[in-house]
Order: C-alpha cells, then structure tokens, then sequence
C-alpha cells in the first residue's frame, strides 16, 4: 500500500468530484480491482486485457476527463483525445506517393512509470508532485499502463509527446506526413527514406520503445493504402470489404428483418457495425443513410 497524506486524498477529490475516503481506500489495494482475461487473435499473439473494476474505472475516468485531458498531446497524436479520431488520422496521407506505416511493439506494458512519472512531472511544470503520484499509483498496474484502462491511451500519449515532436521533425526533414494513432505510426509522402525503419526505431527508444517490425507494411500509390482501417489512396474512404457487409446487413434489417447473428459471414463482421456507424457520422453527417447511397462523396479537402 502508498500512503499519501491525507490532504492528497482531498485535493484529488475536489478536482474530480469524488469522496476522499473512497480514493483512500481504492490505494489500498488498487491490483484488486482487475479483472485479467485473454483476447486471442487467431494465430496471432494472445493480448492480455486488464479491466478495472467499476468504481476504479469511474475513478480513472473522472481522472482523465477533469485532470490528465487538460494536457493536450502532440499535433500527430489522433488516437484517444477529443476531437481527433481515425478519420483525422487518415487525412494527412491521402494522394502520397507512398505510405509505410509502422506499430510500437507492446506499448502500453512498454510505457512504464518512470517515464509517466518524468513526463506528468514535466507537463505539470514540476508542480503538484504528491498528487501526481497518486494518480499514477490509481491509473498503474505492475510498473506499466494497464491495457483496458481508459487512463493509459491518454497517458501513453503524453508520454511520446516528446518522440511525436522528434519524428515530426525527422518527417519534415524528408518532406513526410507524420501521424499516430495509438501504437501505430504512419509515414506518407514522395519518397520513403531507405533507412527509416532503422532511425524510427531508434528515435523512440530513448523512451524504452522498440518496433513491431513483423507489422511494418509499405504501400504504393498502385496498391490499397490503409491508415486506420481506412483506403487513403485519393480520398479517405471506407474499405470495399466494409461496404460488402454493410450492405448485406442494411438488405436483412430492411427486407427481411432478420438479426446479422443469422448470417455465419456477416456474424464475424458484426464488431465492425458500431464502428462504421460512428464512420457514417463523421462522413455524411447523417447515420441512418447508408454511404454507398450518398451522391456527393467525401472529401478531405
């Protein structure tokens, strides 16, 4: 157990809202408090999810929403913060000649708390220290960010704040479009430098990061570009397969009011539903009509 004085239990609460007693006693014993599962990808590595429990997860929220989103990330971070998304993301890199994108090997176990400690710490102008160790004793597990806490993705993002300026850097140098979103970095532009991969990899290993170099793809203008699940070669749209599906699913609920668990195709497919739903928002600004029937198409300009 960290004992903080009392006055921090107090302090956190009022920025957050929440009884000092209950945080105090959620410091206690914070491990008990997750529940650990496995997520398996086919033959793929298994992922081990840590999910809070509902009062630590309430917590870790109102920490993020009333304290940590109050540090805004790099301009090249597009994942997790409000107002950007894989939309934004994609944008930078419609009509490149070429795109390479690239996937930080385990990020989260890998962003440890020294470096949050260091960065908070920075970000915060070296104030505030007694409270910013208790928030990272509630939003840590095991010296790393849980994977499944909504506290890591903002705090894996402020932690590479300092590498997304270096690779903005790097990429202006080479006359490249440099975004991220999460664990997955992308490069675009006229020429891809012939040893990227070997200086990515060590401009983010000043912070413990290595590359997941089995994930690296480079992409031509000739073949599909992907950014984020989404086709980027002229304009930033939704993949052909996506489009198969939804409209599979939009002939069953309109002509034969059938649920898409009744279809063993669209049934494995049914995880991208609520995605393309918020997709079609953001595109058309209207969710009930179907993108393949919108006549004006989407644009990035």
């Amino acid at each position: 157990m960290n004992a903080f004085p009392p006055s921090i239990y107090e302090e956190l609460g009022e920025i957050i809202d929440f009884e000092p007693e209950l945080i105090f006693d959620l410091s206690k014993d914070t491990s008990s408090h997750y529940k650990r599962f496995p997520i398996h990808h086919g033959r793929k590595k298994t992922r081990w999810i840590h999910a809070p429990s509902g009062i630590l997860k309430v917590t870790q929220r109102a920490i993020l929403d009333d304290l940590l989103y109050d540090v805004a990330p790099s301009p090249a971070a597009h994942g997790f913060y409000p107002g950007r998304s894989i939309l934004t993301n994609a944008k930078f890199h419609t009509r490149k000649a070429w795109v390479i994108s690239m996937d930080i090997k385990d990020f989260f176990p890998s962003t440890k708390i020294s470096i949050i400690k260091e960065c908070l710490e920075s970000e915060f102008d070296g104030q505030l220290p007694d409270l910013l160790n208790l928030v990272i004793h509630l939003c840590c597990l095991d010296d790393c960010l849980p994977q499944g806490a909504p506290t890591s993705p903002h705090l894996a993002n402020i932690c590479f704040k300092k590498l997304d300026e270096k690779l903005l850097e790097y990429s202006s140098h080479h006359n490249l479009a440099y975004s991220r979103y999460a664990d997955d970095m992308t490069f675009s532009g006229k020429e891809i430098p012939y040893n990227i991969e070997t200086t990515i990899e060590g401009i983010i290993a000043c912070n413990g990061y290595k590359l997941a170099k089995k994930k690296t793809k480079l992409m031509a203008q000739k073949d599909r570009q992907c950014v984020t699940g989404l086709v980027v070669n002229e304009k930033v749209s939704i993949p052909r397969k996506l489009r198969k599906i939804l409209r599979a699913i939009s002939y069953d609920t309109k002509t034969k009011r059938q649920c898409i668990r009744s279809r063993p195709k669209t049934q494995k497919a049914s995880m991208h539903v609520f995605f393309i739903f918020v997709l079609m928002l953001w595109l058309t600004g209207s969710p009930w009509v179907p993108l393949w029937q919108q006549r004006q198409p989407f644009t990035t300009s």
